[in-house]
């Protein structure tokens, strides 16, 4: 089974779902199952609301090919209750895809109870960052009578990134025991915290490699391309108890609901920071590839023994569709005219 991802990846520096797909497709080529040309593809993979229409445009022409929806969110609990991108999503998904991958069991639960109609082929893989960038520093004794180094990222600027706790800790950590670091984008200034903007990837990894532990504070997290970078570092992590950080931090770090309980918690990560290290679990990106493939081979078996007829989109489903995408595009024209206008 050949799969070609339907997403024009960027080398530069953006969001997670961008650097997980570039890192997959490298994969999926260094395993001979990458497809260069969606003719070629045997299954394609599209992400999340992004691209419909040539998805769409991909399923009309080639009917033959699988149609493998990523899925995550849900956007509305993590932006706005009235986000409109999951109607596209749940649409989309209804209308095109034969398989549904989610980032995560949290991810997978919360869209099925906010409406996205079950199908009959989907399964929970997470992303995985590459090998050769996002590996642990050469080991060295951990010594906690030193300045203790935290570090925290976002891509994204929106508040739920955890922006709120780390103000809290700009104004309450002691700095004279620990650094906290934050790379990316902030709606923010910070008066203690070091502020570095969005950098490649390999200097993201070398950054993390400088550091001790990992703060990751985020609202409704589905799977964080910035978490999983850090613990294949080798970063124990204390998380904000919420989202997939339970079921992907596992035993390799501490929990959070306020952050008045970090500085305890920090304390207890300090002293016992090895055996924090040592519970580090990361699936390798190799095994990720591998799941897709195996994932789409399942639906591909269906089909052949008669069990499942490929999604043929209706006339219906067409205008659906089409209606669906074309007002969420209107109302983000509209929200940007009116945010040019303030």
């Amino acid at each position: 089974m050949q799969i070609h991802i339907l997403f024009p990846i960027r080398e530069q520096p953006t969001g997670g779902g961008n650097q997980f797909l570039g890192a997959l497709r490298r994969t999926l080529r260094a395993q001979g199952r990458y497809a260069e040309q969606l003719d070629e593809a045997g299954a394609f993979v599209f992400n999340s609301y992004q691209y419909i229409p040539d998805v769409w445009s991909v399923r009309r022409n080639r009917p033959e090919a699988l149609c493998i929806h990523r899925i995550d969110g849900p956007m509305r609990l993590y932006n706005r209750p009235d986000d409109y991108r999951d109607v596209v999503v749940y649409r989309a998904n209804a209308c095109l895809a034969d398989g549904t991958v989610f980032q995560s069991n949290w991810s997978r639960d919360e869209n099925l109870r906010l409406g996205l109609p079950p199908t009959r082929f989907n399964t929970v893989i997470p992303n995985a960052p590459l090998p050769g960038l996002f590996y642990p520093a050469p080991p060295e004794p951990f010594d906690s009578r030193r300045k203790v180094r935290i570090m925290a990222m976002s891509w994204s600027s929106n508040w739920n990134k955890g922006f709120g706790i780390l103000k809290w800790l700009d104004d309450h950590l002691d700095f004279n025991r620990f650094d906290l670091t934050f790379m990316g984008n902030s709606p923010i200034g910070f008066s203690r915290i070091h502020h570095l903007p969005p950098r490649p990837s390999a200097e993201v990894a070398a950054e993390l490699r400088r550091h001790d532990l990992f703060l990751a504070p985020s609202a409704k997290e589905p799977c964080s391309n910035a978490l999983l970078e850090a613990m294949s570092c080798a970063l124990p992590v204390l998380a904000l108890r919420d989202g997939c950080y339970p079921e992907m931090v596992g035993g390799a770090g501490e929990y959070f609901t306020e952050p008045e309980e970090i500085p305890d918690l920090l304390d207890r990560m300090v002293g016992q920071y090895d055996a924090y290290r040592d519970r580090i679990v990361v699936r390798p990106l190799d095994d990720i590839a591998a799941a897709y493939v195996a994932f789409a081979e399942q639906i591909q078996q269906a089909r052949e023994r008669g069990e499942y007829r490929v999604k043929s989109p209706t006339g219906s489903d067409t205008l659906w569709l089409r209606w669906t995408h074309w007002s969420w595009r209107l109302r983000e024209g509209i929200k940007a005219r009116l945010k040019r206008g303030s």
